[in-house]
């Protein structure tokens, strides 16, 4: 037998280090790789063709190639025997995705060659190279792919494992070597749960050698929660729990919802469990690690995160982060993303690192605040970036925001209506042919932070925007102000448009005796069940839209088809329908239609000459410019304006109706809100009720 220069070297290798070689255990075995395979005895030895075994060399320890460059030689996709380390991450690959080198001065993860400090890393020593055997024992040892069972001067670390298909698990993992595809690799391997019968550590300790800050049980002050996952006001989930808090308990809690893990799928994130994926919506032992979210050797995602189409067999290959998140918190139940928050092209992006619009990452860190550079604080509630205030959604903070300013093109007008074949008609939105266009520079209603947050006060006392000014709202945020989400839901998705908690128009009402469903958001609090300490006349506005109590077919503003007052009608508006909220106010508050003078009493902008109107109930001027702001004068054009689509006729030729009168329309039709059957904006008078009133005033 003709033995080769190099398999002599590793022979001769042998004998000398027999006595200091470490046990083989999974990889690197004696009988298949030779130590002539990494080590030359001689640097000047020479392959047949004559060139250098060491080109560049000596290098130390006497290996052939430097440490990661030699690890790469087989670990690259060429040796069908070793993990692939370098291949696509939307190819199944059981080591990931690992980038050769560090690109400048970041990584998206465990980058050959990075001197970063490990993220979450308690402090301590210097950083070291990131080399392939800062994980991995190289001569073997008996633990799972040879990782070191001492990391980062911790010890007890040792993920032992076994090849037991099922049941109870006695190991920190669960090779199936009925489904391996070479070797060194098992197509779904199952970790083990922190509170298992087996010996080991769990896969998130050992990750906690380094990222120690990451890996600590519920329950950890930089944790929050409790062991049992419980979360309240006073104890939230300050980060993601990756040890020892079961889908079960998630469940329980509010956390997870069942229509996300413990449906039928195709693909799902690896999880700790005994061998039982997903469980039972009540029992389930699955636990998210940090292997769930993240591959150990990278992937083409920042922070080296797992993105997985829960649709489709491959593990890796969702579009975004939401695909891996919504696997446990779904936005909406039917999985379309309808939420404008997480749309990819329009979404939200109050963050440039990592590029990821309408991602989950764009407002939640899931470490917490204790993730380096991104980090603006400790201890935030729901793993924000940043305390949960109005601030937080629209800026003035320095964690910017999405909303601070108004749209270039705000006020909504009457063209921006819905059209009357639309699912919504007659409801501002920016729209192509009955399609709303998508886009935080298209919400027309928003008139900017700064008049949401205006905190004058008008002659009565009152706010110019007292949604966001007064105490009695019932969500106010440290900064003092009503909060964003008394009617919004960031989460929200569904048929209720601009994430609002309930219903808001379109027009409706007829047959409806109380104050129409489709309003129920303004009519939630201006009701008798209204916020505590609200005023009485804002707390009747709903009974002005009760036919049960103001039964002269004038509650609501109703629409009566009376040709005297409109010459047609679009087909979705019914006789009896009421107006709705949005057609008179705007509830972000109001910068006037001349975007100078603000109206108060949250007046909309939307028609011209609605500008510093804070008196419309004393002052006739005012009240003229609101009326006929819809209404046209009896010697005016009929025709000429149009509202929810009804093309407005001219008004009856009364005293008072003429362009060059003077009187207010509230001596007529009512500006009394001191009782739930007074005569107002909301219950206008008419007929007989109202001529009875322009005799007064004669």
């Amino acid at each position: 037998m003709v033995l080769s220069r190099k398999y002599c070297a590793g022979i001769l290798f042998l004998f000398i280090g027999a006595g200091v070689l470490l046990a083989d255990e999974e990889y690197h075995e004696n009988g298949e790789i030779p130590c002539s395979d990494c080590h030359s005895m001689h640097y000047g030895e020479v392959t047949f063709s004559g060139e250098p075994i060491v080109a560049g060399g000596p290098v130390e320890h006497m290996l052939l190639a430097p440490e990661d460059e030699l690890c790469l030689g087989c670990h690259d996709g060429t040796d069908p025997m070793a993990s692939n380390v370098l291949g696509g991450s939307s190819v199944y690959l059981p080591a990931g995705w690992f980038p050769r080198v560090a690109r400048g001065g970041e990584s998206p993860g465990h980058t050959l060659g990075t001197r970063e400090i490990a993220p979450g890393s308690a402090g301590g020593e210097d950083p070291m190279p990131m080399r392939c055997i800062t994980c991995h024992d190289p001569h073997g040892n008996p633990y799972y792919r040879n990782l070191w069972p001492e990391l980062g001067g911790r010890s007890e670390l040792g993920l032992t494992y076994t090849t037991e298909a099922s049941g109870e698990q006695q190991a920190s993992v669960i090779l199936r070597e009925g489904t391996k595809t070479s070797r060194s690799s098992s197509d779904m391997p199952l970790f083990g749960v922190a509170d298992g019968t087996g010996n080991g550590a769990h896969v998130s300790e050992w990750c906690g050698g380094c990222h120690e800050m990451f890996s600590r049980k519920g329950g950890d002050p930089m944790v929050g929660g409790s062991l049992q996952g419980h979360r309240s006001e006073d104890d939230p989930w300050l980060q993601h729990p990756a040890i020892g808090i079961p889908m079960s308990v998630s469940v329980r809690n509010g956390h997870t919802e069942n229509q996300g893990w413990f449906e039928p799928h195709a693909s799902r994130l690896r999880v700790a469990s005994s061998g039982d994926v997903p469980g039972g919506v009540r029992d389930s032992d699955n636990e998210i690690t940090c292997l769930t979210c993240h591959a150990a050797h990278g992937t083409n995602n920042p922070y080296s995160l797992v993105y997985d189409d829960q649709g489709t067999v491959l593990e890796r290959d969702g579009a975004s982060i939401n695909a891996s998140c919504d696997q446990c918190h779904r936005f909406d139940i039917d999985g379309s993303h309808n939420n404008p928050h997480s749309d990819p092209e329009h979404g939200v992006l109050r963050s440039q690192d990592p590029v990821d619009r309408g991602g989950c990452t764009q407002c939640h860190v899931m470490h917490g605040n204790v993730s380096g550079e991104r980090s603006e604080g400790n201890g935030v509630p729901y793993l924000l970036f940043s305390d949960y205030r109005n601030d937080f959604c629209y800026g003035g903070s320095e964690t910017g925001g999405c909303h601070r300013e108004r749209p270039f093109a705000y006020p909504a007008v009457e063209a921006d209506r819905m059209p009357e074949y639309s699912d919504r008609p007659g409801y501002f939105e920016h729209n192509d042919g009955g399609v709303k266009t998508p886009g935080v520079d298209k919400r027309k209603r928003w008139p900017g932070e700064q008049a949401y947050s205006n905190p004058l006060t008008f002659s009565d006392g009152n706010f110019f925007s007292p949604h966001a000014n007064d105490q009695d709202m019932p969500l106010i945020d440290d900064n003092g102000q009503g909060m964003c989400q008394n009617c919004h839901d960031v989460h929200a998705a569904g048929e209720v448009p601009d994430l609002l908690t309930s219903d808001y128009g379109p027009i409706s009402g007829a047959g409806e005796m109380r104050g129409p469903d489709r309003y129920s958001l303004c009519f939630d609090c201006h009701s008798i069940d209204g916020p505590i300490g609200m005023d009485p006349e804002n707390q009747r506005i709903r009974d002005y839209y009760d036919t049960s109590i103001n039964n002269d077919l004038r509650a609501g503003h109703q629409i009566r088809f009376n040709s005297r007052v409109a010459l047609s009608w679009p087909s979705n508006v019914e006789l009896g329908d009421k107006l709705p909220c949005y057609d008179c106010h705007n509830p972000h508050g109001s910068l006037g239609s001349d975007k100078v003078n603000p109206n108060g009493y949250l007046l909309s902008d939307e028609m011209p000459g609605w500008k510093g109107l804070d008196d419309t109930k004393s002052n006739p001027e005012q009240s003229r410019k609101f009326c006929l702001g819809c209404h046209i004068v009896s010697d005016g054009r009929p025709g000429s304006k149009t509202v929810e689509g009804i093309v407005m006729n001219s008004i009856s030729r009364r005293k008072g109706h003429y362009a060059a009168s003077t009187e207010s329309c509230h001596l007529c039709h009512g500006g009394d809100y001191s009782t739930s059957t007074s005569f107002n904006v909301h219950h206008p008078a008419g007929g007989a009720i109202a001529l009875e009133k322009e005799k007064e005033f004669r």
